[in-house]
């Protein structure tokens, strides 16, 4: 399991079980009416860029609409952890590949979830964006795209009345109580029920989840987080310390990896001098550290740069 905050937004809000509560419960009731969200399944890929895929998720569904006609429309979801200004270019971005890849038009709605220490004041339309006179938009108002996003601002949300899944229910208060910095004063609240989940291994699974993104982006030590459960169970203490060792292990081995490039790059730079960016950014690409080794004997062989950097292939 990836345990990286992101990865599990994204994993729980790609999880049909979760997701149909969430946006039956999240929706304007305008749309809910034309929707048939039972006929709701995630599209297979992303429309982020390559080189921001591990700060940012981006869902796309396909959902029917009540009446068949237009046989289907798309929900894009984003979630954002901070307010970001760029999020009309990034929708835009977003809309602009979607669109063009479908043989017939079909609308594609656009959702935020946010979460974070600020509210979100940036507004949903995406004109709006433009610091314009009333003038220069009557003018300018034919030539700029016209869309705007669903929000979905946690920190406006009473979790409690939304009629969801008890695993969205508690990532939803973990994440406003990391937010709000009371994670160590909700985590016992919070869990109470999480007995539940050691009834099947779907559901095991999902526990982990959480407990990974407590341990992950919550900023209370590992001890206290696995002290913490034990009161409401020895089972979930035991899961805490699990997923708090398999966290320091990745750590230790990440540390190592990222070491070993560095040691590479210095065995370079004394052995040909300085290193292009793209020469760089291969070594830190590598992630098998047998490759990485096989680098540095090369340099100790003797071989050329090419040489060396081809045994990183």
């Amino acid at each position: 399991m990836d345990p990286t905050p992101d990865r599990i937004i994204r994993d729980t809000f790609s999880d049909r079980e979760d997701a149909i509560p969430f946006f039956q419960s999240t929706l304007p009731p305008g749309l809910l009416a034309v929707l048939n969200l039972d006929t709701l399944e995630v599209e297979q890929g992303t429309f982020i860029d390559e080189s921001m895929k591990e700060y940012r998720t981006d869902i796309l569904f396909r959902i029917k609409t009540a009446s068949g006609s237009p046989a289907e429309i798309y929900l894009l979801f984003e979630h954002k952890s901070q307010r970001d200004p760029h999020i009309f270019t990034q929708l835009l971005s977003y809309l602009a590949r979607i669109y063009e890849r479908q043989d017939k038009p079909v609308p594609v709605i656009p959702f935020v979830f946010y979460h974070g220490k600020k509210a979100w004041d940036l507004g949903t339309d995406f004109t709006t964006h433009f610091k314009l006179t009333d003038r220069e938009r009557q003018i300018f108002a034919p030539y700029l795209p016209d869309f705007r996003f669903e929000l979905f601002d946690l920190g406006d949300q009473d979790v409690e009345t939304l009629t969801i899944t008890l695993y969205v229910k508690m990532l939803l208060q973990i994440i406003r109580s990391i937010d709000t910095d009371r994670l160590d004063d909700n985590l016992r609240d919070i869990f109470e029920l999480s007995e539940i989940f050691f009834s099947e291994q779907k559901k095991l699974e999902k526990l982990r989840k959480l407990i990974f993104y407590v341990l992950t982006r919550g900023e209370v030590p590992h001890e206290k987080v696995a002290s913490i459960l034990s009161s409401v169970s020895k089972r979930l203490e035991k899961e805490a310390m699990t997923a708090a060792q398999k966290l320091r292990e990745e750590g230790f081995a990440q540390g190592l990896l990222e070491g070993e490039q560095k040691l590479l790059i210095k065995q370079m730079e004394w052995r040909f001098g300085s290193l292009s960016k793209q020469e760089n950014d291969a070594i830190r690409a590598c992630s098998n550290r047998d490759l990485i080794e096989a680098a540095s004997r090369a340099i100790l062989e003797g071989k050329s740069k090419e040489e060396v950097l081809a045994e990183l292939r």
